[in-house]
Parts: C-alpha cells; structure tokens; sequence
C-alpha cells in the first residue's frame, strides 16, 4: 500500500517574478554548463551536477507563476528524471491546483472512480467499514504516478469513502460491464 500527503491548493503562495526569474536562470545555466561538458565525471563534473541539483530543487520549491512556469517545471521532471518521487510531484501538483483551482464541476461518482482506479493499476479492499487502496502494479510512468493522486485526492476531498464502501457493497448485477 501506497499514501500520499496531499497538498492543498492554497498553501501555495504566488512567487515574486524577480524571484522565479532568477531561478529560471540558474536552471538555465547550469543545464548549459553540464551540456557542454563531455567525457567522464571528475571531480569537476560533480560540481557540476550539485550545482544543477541544488538549482532544480530551488525552482521546484517556488511556485510556478503561471501556466508557462508549470510547463517549464514538467518538462525539466520529463527530461530529467526518468522516475520523479513522490515529493516531486506532489510540487507539481500543488502549483497546477493553485493556477487551475480545485473546483470538481462534477459529484463523486463512485463506479467512475473505481473504474480509473482500476485502469491506474490500483487494487481496491473493504473490510468493515475501511477501506484499503493497493496497486497491483508500479506505476508505468509519471502520468499513472500523477493520475494516482489525483484519485487519492478526489477520494478525500469529496469524502468518497462512505460512497465507494456502499457502491462495493451493493447486489452484483451480471448485467453491469466493469
């Protein structure tokens, strides 16, 4: 079993641009050094990679501004981690909910939800009145990691559960196609 803390959308505070430029800057220009470097990693090629790591980190803890910024910050995760960890993306979700909001213009269905859970990999259990969540598979990639929770977080902040334990617990019908 897998958990996440999810980030609410309003802890997330609009950055000042001078600060996010800066940032974008130092990305920028250690990516430029590393990318001209060639040949094996010395002692000055770790440097180098520190630098990049701790310039990443810095824009990745600001908040994008805008939309432009969340796409800078998904496309350096794409190029540059081949598998993001959780804290990572959890940033990134953060700042798509503080630039998009997080109005769901749709009730908690249940069956749709178990239905993309399911199609996420996820493995769902009741006993009582709990409810377990499994992945009966790793993730294939960061959009399944993301669209995990996502899941988990429309679960909460609807209070699925109740919802999701009665749909699990209701007659089957052999008519119904999962």
């Amino acid at each position: 079993m897998t958990s996440f803390d999810i980030v609410p959308a309003a802890s997330a505070a609009k950055p000042a641009p001078q600060q996010w430029r800066e940032a974008v800057a130092a990305v920028r220009s250690s990516l430029a050094v590393l990318d001209t470097h060639d040949g094996p990693i010395d002692r000055d090629g770790v440097q180098r990679l520190k630098a990049y790591a701790d310039a990443e980190k810095a824009l990745f803890d600001i908040p994008a501004p805008d939309l432009r910024g969340l796409l800078f910050k998904l496309e350096l995760a794409g190029v540059h981690h081949s598998a993001p960890d959780a804290e990572l993306v959890k940033l990134i979700l953060a700042d798509a909910r503080t630039l998009i909001g997080t109005v769901d213009l749709l009730p908690f269905d249940p069956a749709a939800w178990l239905k993309s859970w399911s199609e996420a990999g996820g493995a769902v259990m009741a006993r009582g009145d709990q409810l377990f969540l499994g992945f009966g598979a790793p993730p294939a990639g960061m959009a399944d990691e993301i669209r995990r929770i996502e899941l988990q977080r429309q679960l909460i902040e609807h209070d699925g559960v109740a919802a999701l334990l009665a749909h699990l617990r209701r007659p089957f019908d052999p008519e119904e196609r999962p």
